[in-house]
């Protein structure tokens, strides 16, 4: 894993965050697209524990994983 590996995985999380908030824009989030979200931020959990950085970029992995749980917590029933 790289530095690029990172990017990636911080360019799908966005992707995952703005379909959360398109999904939650709409009336009604339908629960079959909110499992799908929820598969997809766990596939980006499991390649975000895999990747190893430098230290000078733990902070950003760890940033990276927060938003992750951000994302997941924001699909929660309210």
């Amino acid at each position: 894993p790289s530095e690029q590996s990172y990017l990636d995985l911080r360019r799908d999380l966005l992707a995952a965050s703005d379909a959360v908030r398109g999904a939650q824009a709409a009336e009604g989030v339908q629960r079959g697209r909110v499992i799908e979200l929820e598969v997809e931020l766990d596939k980006l959990e499991k390649r975000a524990e895999q990747i190893t950085v430098p230290l000078s970029y733990a902070d950003e992995l760890y940033s990276l994983r927060s938003h992750i749980n951000l994302v997941r917590r924001r699909l929660q029933p309210r």
